[in-house]
């Protein structure tokens, strides 16, 4: 689930759109963009160089806000394995979660 930034705050962790597995933290922000809906602002971007650059929020997602949806799609998919796991040796548990 990709939640846009739309109040950014600096050491918030952000990536760019359809590209979670590069994240970043904003370092700087800057202000309002020209169109006064998003803001500028500066994030250095977790790569081998660290680099800084200048981005619109327009185009940036929360990273916790990903990191937190995938913990709670984990939870979801482990309680499912242990009531396959239960299957294997009782069929009938299955009948019971029913």
């Amino acid at each position: 689930m990709a939640i846009c930034v739309i109040e950014p705050k600096v050491g918030q962790y952000v990536y760019k759109h359809c590209q979670p597995q590069k994240p970043g933290i904003i370092r700087i922000v800057h202000g309002k963009t020209m169109s006064g809906y998003f803001y500028s602002v500066s994030v250095q971007w977790l790569d081998s160089s660290r680099t800084v650059t200048e981005e619109d929020t327009a185009g940036l997602k929360d990273f916790s806000a990903l990191i937190e949806d995938h913990r709670k799609k984990l939870n979801t998919h482990e309680s499912k394995l242990a009531l396959l796991e239960k299957m294997i040796w009782n069929p009938r548990v299955i009948e019971e979660k029913l």
